[in-house]
């Protein structure tokens, strides 16, 4: 393969300079659904707050031995949670994993019963106020378990509501009408979200995609669409997002560089030698208000009604 092409199929990628960004993309991702959550899914300031299980016995200033291991196993205690803590934890688990399985029954599709189990998580959210929760638990890596917005593009469609997976909207709704054709029908097959990678306030969205050209003995051209923005917090709940840039790029670029060029290198002028364009955005202001976060999980409403949950990966698919 040239020097500085890329490898997005496996995912991962380089890029030669003054090309679109550049793309790595590995596979490894952390289940969701498991069966024993672990107590640091409880935020410090709930944990720091809770009643305390103590005896007089730990407070007695000791002077000989086995008082002062008496005193130390007391002041042990005393940092544990209460019965009824332990429960809203396990409470919270049994709740996550049954909304993954909703989830995954219904191809991420958001039913009454993912609405309810939703309102619940939503009841018991350990971090209600993410200014106070520490960084490390709303930045990180992300993939998408139930994505939803308004609008496939199509005619007479601008309202409806669908899941970001397995979903049929226009390339022109899925990248901000930044690529051409617009018009052309894509299958949403995964969603990504990178939160303060690469540097503090980045925000990126990847979504992958397949397209059906008239290649019928041959797989389905797949591509990646990557939408850069910046984030900001600007109050305990909501988290502000602008979107920056966004780039279109083959999956597997060493298979279908051919079948894409045919279909987007024409309507797409300023594309590169490896099928990847990159476009600046008009300001695109949003943004998502948390309804459940911890270490496992994030459930958001987006300021146009949509509802994503996310689960949190080891691994990044695509850092830039």
């Amino acid at each position: 393969m040239p020097s500085g092409s890329r490898i997005y199929g496996g995912l991962s990628a380089r890029s030669n300079s003054g090309a679109s960004p550049i793309l790595t993309v590995h596979k490894m991702e952390r289940s969701c659904s498991r069966h024993i959550f672990r107590n640091n899914c409880v935020s410090l300031q709930e944990f720091t707050s809770s009643k305390k299980m103590r005896s007089s016995v730990g407070f007695i200033s000791a002077t000989h031995g086995r008082e002062h291991i008496v005193s130390l196993a007391e002041d042990r205690r005393a940092s544990s949670l209460t019965l009824e803590e332990m429960d809203i934890i396990r409470q919270r688990g049994r709740l996550k994993e049954k909304l993954c399985g909703a989830l995954k029954s219904t191809r991420g599709s958001l039913d009454d019963e993912g609405t309810a189990l939703i309102s619940s998580l939503r009841q018991l959210n350990p971090n209600p106020d993410i200014t106070r929760c520490g960084r490390d638990l709303y930045i990180g890596l992300f993939k998408g378990v139930k994505a939803s917005f308004k609008g496939t593009g199509k005619k007479g469609e601008a309202q409806k509501e669908v899941g970001a997976s397995g979903t049929v909207v226009t390339l022109g709704r899925a990248s901000f009408n930044s690529f051409k054709p617009q018009g052309l029908e894509i299958r949403l097959n995964q969603t990504y979200n990178h939160v303060g990678q690469g540097s503090d306030d980045a925000y990126v969205i990847i979504l992958v995609f397949s397209v059906h050209d008239n290649c019928t003995l041959l797989p389905p051209l797949e591509g990646l669409l990557i939408n850069k923005a910046k984030f900001s917090i600007s109050n305990p709940g909501r988290m502000d997002v602008v979107f920056l840039s966004s780039t279109l790029a083959p999956r597997f670029p060493e298979r279908d560089l051919d079948r894409w060029f045919k279909l987007f290198k024409t309507e797409n002028s300023n594309m590169d030698e490896e099928g990847s364009v990159t476009l600046s955005l008009p300001p695109a202001k949003g943004w998502l208000d948390y309804l459940y976060l911890d270490e496992e999980i994030r459930i958001t409403k987006g300021n146009r009604g949509g509802i994503f949950v996310v689960r949190r990966m080891d691994e990044p698919v695509v850092s830039v």
